[in-house]
């Protein structure tokens, strides 16, 4: 995508209110992998809303909870939902612009099926009513709901000490290997560089950090595990669904 114009930033969401708009991918995914794509969402869940355009009768959103959404996979269900969706959300806040995170996103509801039945409504499933002091009691406990929303406070936090990670600051897309997803972010002064790489598998997966081109006279270090990168020509392994914000600066 072209970069913004240094004022103005894009805003970047994973699912909103409505739940997931399917839209922007027309013309990008082909039919048949949407098809299979909304499929795995519908097993996961989800419901779908349709619009009617030229006589022709398409998915217009997916209503669903994010958490939900990602318990299906093309090949079946596992027992890494939780790091599929912070993922997720370590890519959402490392693309040029400001990250937006939906509310139920943040402290991981699941589809309110209670409110579906009595509103008729798909959008219903993610929106649910939380009472604040129940909600603040689940956030104190041992819980999924925990779990995400100290992840997703903590990334925030991170990323706000970043200059590279400006909504303005230069983005490059990076060529690695199938199932990886990077890239490379530089504040706008060229002090900081971040490469942001993404395992999209559930397989553990090698990359060359000379694809990556680490300057070597500088120290990076991986700011999500907190580790130094030493061997700057050799190789990093990636957990499935695992993601490295790889920097020459501590902040």
């Amino acid at each position: 995508m072209p970069p913004a114009q240094f004022g103005n930033a894009y805003l970047n969401f994973l699912s909103t209110h409505d739940g997931i708009g399917m839209r922007p991918l027309e013309g990008i995914l082909p039919k048949s992998e949407l098809n299979k794509f909304i499929k795995v969402l519908k097993k996961s869940g989800a419901f779908l809303t349709h619009r009617i355009s030229q006589n022709k009768k398409t998915v217009y959103e997916v209503n669903v909870t994010l958490i939900d959404a990602f318990k299906e996979t093309y090949s079946g269900k596992d027992n890494l939902v939780l790091k599929r969706f912070i993922l997720a959300h370590q890519i959402l806040f490392s693309m040029e612009g400001i990250p937006a995170v939906y509310i139920q996103n943040l402290v991981g509801s699941k589809n309110d099926l209670k409110k579906l039945e009595t509103t008729k409504s798909f959008r219903s499933v993610n929106r649910r009513n939380w009472d604040f002091d129940e909600l603040s009691k689940l956030l104190k406990k041992k819980s999924i709901n925990s779990k995400i929303y100290l992840s997703l406070i903590n990334l925030v936090k991170l990323r706000k000490k970043q200059p590279a990670f400006h909504p303005n600051a230069t983005q490059f897309t990076l060529q690695l290997e199938k199932n990886i997803f990077g890239i490379w972010r530089q504040s706008i002064d060229r002090s900081q560089s971040i490469f942001c790489v993404s395992n999209l598998s559930r397989q553990k997966t090698k990359i060359s950090l000379l694809d990556i081109n680490l300057i070597s006279t500088e120290k990076w270090y991986d700011i999500l595990s907190k580790k130094r990168i030493t061997e700057i020509e050799g190789n990093i392994t990636l957990l499935p669904y695992q993601s490295m914000w790889i920097t020459n600066k501590k902040f």
